[in-house]
């Protein structure tokens, strides 16, 4: 985590943060390449998996999605031509709050993403 920070003001990055009454309750970073592609990722915290924040209920997509809102008209206004992000909770019939608000922003899914672990 201490890493992170180092993003902060590094070409290209651009790092958001939403707070409700002083608790953090979304983090997402954004970044756009030379190819005008941006790239959204390093979300925090996950909604519907890892939110546990006092208050806010770990199905309670909103402020992830204002969050979102905020960095797609963002990026737009930097210039990205196109933008990429996954859904952390993966359902087969896409039926999630994830869904409904990045279909709400433009997106749509172009492929299914496996992945691979390596546990030694």
């Amino acid at each position: 985590m201490r890493r992170l920070p180092r993003l902060i003001d590094r070409a290209g990055w651009h790092q958001y943060l939403a707070r409700e009454h002083g608790q953090l309750v979304a983090a997402r970073g954004m970044y756009i390449g030379p190819d005008r592609i941006a790239w959204l990722g390093m979300d925090a915290p996950v909604p519907g998996i890892t939110t546990a924040v006092p208050g806010l209920s770990a199905s309670d997509h909103t402020p992830d999605a204002v969050l979102c809102e905020q960095i797609v008209h963002d990026g737009l206004t930097l210039g990205a031509r196109q933008f990429i992000t996954d859904i952390e909770a993966h359902t087969e019939t896409m039926d999630t709050a994830g869904y409904q608000y990045f279909a709400a922003l433009g997106f749509t899914r172009p492929y299914v993403r496996t992945h691979y672990a390596r546990v030694p």
